[in-house]
């Protein structure tokens, strides 16, 4: 496949942490070009049914020179350092942008699209959470789970992990980390600091609405059910209907979720507590403010 048409940049995650949103803005820049197929998931094994490399390159066919950044956004990528080494064979000058956020805040978040999806049943968190290690040994997992690793949240949240890694493998040159509270509150200068990156020129976006907000599916039993057929029947090759995507149309409503209780964020801080530390040393960012103590005696203060 010809160079100016390869992929070049990849927003590899993480997860829930603004990804689509960017992604969507891109699109619309002239001098970007972003995969049609949301999150091709090409690199690594997070796919069940692994595309062949032609099919993964078709995506971008549509790419033209005028194109200087091709993008492949598929959020699975930043924690699978098999991901990361198979892109940087397959594309040893490729950029990369990553997504930061409180790793409490991120797995929670996880949790919820996992119960959109229909591969999580269990909808207290906390049950979830303690679930992981039987997970992790394919025990307890929902039939219609087709990758238990999207249940393992302590693991996908590992974000201080998931940047030293990638570090091994690209220049700090090469990368560019965002962290999702700046997005939020300086979405512009977050943006123009992509383009820079990118080496786009600016495109005067004024338009910054967010993607991808947290959502209920209305109907989580049927979901599940129909999403577990769907499993058997893509086993034995029979091709599918619709009737689930069809289904979430309908069932899909974006609804903030319930916080999280002091006592448990502090549960899990514990738990992330010497990662975050690492993401503080590796981006030189202080984020006392994850601590749920600081959070505390600032509302007391």
């Amino acid at each position: 496949m010809n160079s100016e048409r390869k992929p070049n940049v990849f927003l590899a995650g993480a997860p829930k942490c603004g990804t689509t949103s960017l992604a969507y803005w891109l699109s619309q820049h002239p001098e970007c070009y972003v995969s049609p197929k949301k999150e091709p998931h090409y690199f690594g094994d997070f796919l069940r049914k692994k595309m062949s490399l032609s099919e993964y390159e078709r995506l971008f066919l549509g790419a033209s020179p005028a194109h200087k950044a091709r993008i492949d956004a598929s959020t699975s990528y930043f924690t699978m350092p098999e991901a990361i080494e198979q892109i940087v064979n397959y594309r040893s000058d490729a950029k990369f942008i990553v997504m930061l956020r409180n790793p409490i805040d991120l797995a929670y978040s996880l949790h919820s699209e996992s119960l959109f999806g229909g591969s999580e049943n269990k909808p207290s968190f906390w049950e979830a959470w303690q679930l992981q290690e039987d997970r992790q040994r394919g025990r307890r997992v929902p039939l219609a789970c087709n990758n238990p690793k999207m249940l393992d949240y302590r693991q996908q949240a590992l974000l201080g992990h998931a940047l030293q890694g990638l570090l091994s493998y690209v220049p700090p040159s090469r990368i560019h980390w965002i962290f999702i509270e700046d997005l939020a509150t300086d979405t512009p200068r977050v943006y123009s600091d992509v383009l820079g990156f990118l080496d786009l020129s600016g495109d005067q976006r004024t338009d910054f609405t967010s993607k991808n907000r947290s959502k209920q599916n209305r109907f989580p039993r049927i979901n599940r059910t129909m999403r577990a057929a769907g499993r058997f029947r893509s086993k034995i090759g029979l091709p599918g209907l619709g009737l689930r995507a069809a289904l979430n149309r309908y069932a899909h409503r974006e609804v903030p979720r319930e916080p999280l209780s002091d006592k448990l964020r502090r549960e899990l801080y514990s738990s992330f507590e010497e990662d975050i530390r690492l993401l503080e040393y590796l981006t030189g960012r202080d984020l006392g403010h994850w601590d749920p103590e600081q959070r505390e005696d600032v509302r007391q203060g």
